[in-house]
Formats: structure tokens, C-alpha cells, sequence
């Protein structure tokens, strides 16, 4: 596994996000095997292209061509519905292109979103009680740099 010629593979992050005054808890699972090296970006500074020791010795016949793939699985105890994860869901690309990530002609990407709140939701015998979060409070989920933006809805 190589992430922008670096040693890639499996890592996660998590963070919480406040929202009425509930605490929720985002986490993402990476499965890491994307990127060429002079597209790494950090923090908006192009360090890929400043970076040139250290590449791994691999004989591709094209080197600068994306052939990897990168595999996102987002987990949340927020009571999100479904259309709501496929925008939480959606936004995995955004965050993978700002760091230089980009699709190529052999990228197969995977980006997945569930929910923990509703811990009945597959019971078939009893009508099911369902809590979930307007849409106009999503975006603490949707943000992509969350310290550096006020959360309106935070009680802090």
C-alpha cells in the first residue's frame, strides 16, 4: 500500500461534534492506497512537490499516473437518515482532493456512511420510534476544517 509514495494502508480519525447541545462522535476508517507524490498537499502548502528523497523504487512504466484506490467507511452515533449519510458520505472526496488526492482511470474509490443512533432499526416486529436531525444542523458534519469555523449550534 503507497499513499502519495509514502507507506499507506489502514488508519482512522475521529472527532466530536456538538449540535444542540448533544455531543455526537464522527469516525473514519481509511483503507489508503492512492496518490502520487508531487500532488501531496498539507495544509494547503504543495510539500509533495518539495519532498523528492526518500521515493520508494517502483517500476511503473508511467510513475506520475493515479493508479490506486482509496476505500472510506465514516461511522456516527448522530441520528442522521439515510439521504443524510449519503451527503456525509459525498463529502469524502473533498476532503481526499485537498490533500492531492484525484481519481485516475484505475481508481476504484469506495465511500460509505452509517449511523449507531437507532439501535432497533432492524427490529421487524414492533413499530420503531425514529430520532433524527434536521437537515439545517447538518453542517458541523460537513465541515471540513471544524476548528477553524464557529458552530452555531454549539452551546459552548
Amino acid at each position: 500500500m503507497i499513499c502519495h509514495a509514502f507507506k499507506g494502508g489502514i488508519g482512522t480519525s475521529s472527532r466530536k461534534v456538538t449540535v444542540d447541545g448533544k455531543e455526537y462522535t464522527v469516525g473514519v476508517l481509511v483503507q489508503a492506497n492512492y496518490g502520487v507524490r508531487k500532488a501531496l498537499t498539507i495544509a494547503g502548502v504543495p510539500v509533495g512537490k518539495e519532498i523528492t528523497d526518500l521515493m520508494p523504487e517502483i517500476n511503473y512504466s508511467k510513475p506520475d499516473n493515479e493508479r490506486g484506490s482509496i476505500i472510506v467507511i465514516v461511522a456516527t452515533d448522530a441520528p442522521l437518515l439515510p439521504h443524510q449519510l449519503k451527503r456525509l458520505a459525498r463529502r469524502v472526496p473533498i476532503g481526499i482532493s485537498r490533500l492531492g488526492g484525484y481519481g485516475g482511470n484505475g481508481s476504484g474509490d469506495i465511500f460509505i456512511a452509517f449511523s449507531t443512533a437507532t439501535t432497533n432499526a432492524a427490529n421487524r416486529e414492533k413499530v420503531q420510534t425514529l430520532e433524527m436531525l434536521p437537515n439545517e444542523m447538518m453542517s458541523p458534519f460537513l465541515w471540513l476544517l471544524p476548528r477553524q469555523r464557529k458552530n452555531p449550534y454549539s452551546m459552548h
